[in-house]
């Protein structure tokens, strides 16, 4: 069974003459569990499978003009309000992507802005589903991604500010491969905010991707995982008792007590960490980069 906060009471009040309300109290004690899993990143677990999507094509039954912000198609099954797009323009080889701007309707799409040149009869029209939300235990939030499977196929992180140095730049990277526009199999990873994972390249068919994640607790969760609680309750302890002594004027505020704690619950996260990357043996530290992924 989980632990509830409150079970940390005992380990803290101690050292809080004249303490403050047991609400106060078991919300330093949350945000110390959270800080110290978002530290050590040692509460971790392989996310809900993640159905991955390929695109969905359709073409165009009627020519459209620059600045156009209408295109009818040949079918709008599966196209919806907010989808991101690309179509192909008449110079058959810059694609304009855009998003779809409100419900398809007949054979009509509406873009959200007008087209930068002209689009033929017959051009491709294709959805790119390249973001896909993450499913987290209840109680629970992304503290860090950590590795990414696509059918079993490792993918690499990359950081969101990369992916223009990587893809879309003639000078290094896939040259005459646009991140934007172009459909592939996917070879890399990155979090866009803490609840929304993207594929690089958008996926050309369909898959199962797994995140293994480091997890933290909500703000508004009322308990966490007992080994958590068995293993680390003195520095979850100390970091409770750092933030209270922190707050000023009050009876149990005490600067220099409140260092002491930090530095302790400081301690204690980064020993939780290095046991966390040995995984509790002998086993030699490695080291890899988890770049961009918050």
């Amino acid at each position: 069974m989980p632990t509830q906060y409150a079970a940390l009471r005992d380990w803290v009040l101690p050292d809080i003459p004249m303490a403050p309300p047991l609400g106060m109290v078991d919300n330093a004690i949350r945000d110390s569990v959270i800080a110290f899993c978002e530290g050590s990143l040692c509460y971790r677990q392989e996310l809900t499978q993640i159905k991955v999507l390929g695109p969905t094509s359709t073409t165009t039954t009627a020519a459209a003009l620059v600045d156009a912000t209408t295109i009818t198609v040949a079918s709008i099954t599966d196209f919806a309000d907010g989808d991101t797009i690309t179509i192909l323009l008449a110079d058959d080889v810059t694609k304009w992507r855009g998003k779809v701007s409100g419900t398809p309707s007949g054979s009509t799409i509406t873009l959200d802005a007008g087209l930068t040149q002209a689009v033929d009869s017959g051009a491709a029209v294709t959805k790119l589903v390249y973001l896909y939300t993450m499913t987290f235990p209840s109680g629970t939030a992304l503290a860090k991604g950590l590795q990414a499977w696509l059918d079993d196929n490792v993918l690499e992180p990359i950081s969101p500010d990369g992916l223009d140095d990587e893809f879309n730049n003639t000078d290094f990277g896939w040259t005459g491969v646009n991140w934007r526009t172009d459909v592939n199999l996917p070879t890399r990873w990155y979090t866009v905010d803490d609840t929304t994972v993207g594929l690089l390249l958008a996926p050309d068919a369909t898959g199962a991707l797994r995140i293994n994640a480091a997890l933290k607790p909500t703000r508004a969760s009322t308990e966490f995982p007992t080994w958590i609680y068995q293993r680390y309750v003195e520095t979850l302890a100390a970091g409770a008792k750092y933030r209270l002594m922190r707050v000023p004027t009050k009876p149990y505020s005490n600067e220099k007590l409140a260092a002491f704690y930090k530095a302790a619950f400081d301690v204690g996260v980064a020993e939780a960490m290095i046991r966390t990357a040995r995984g509790a043996t002998r086993a030699a530290l490695r080291t890899h980069t988890l770049y961009g992924l918050r």
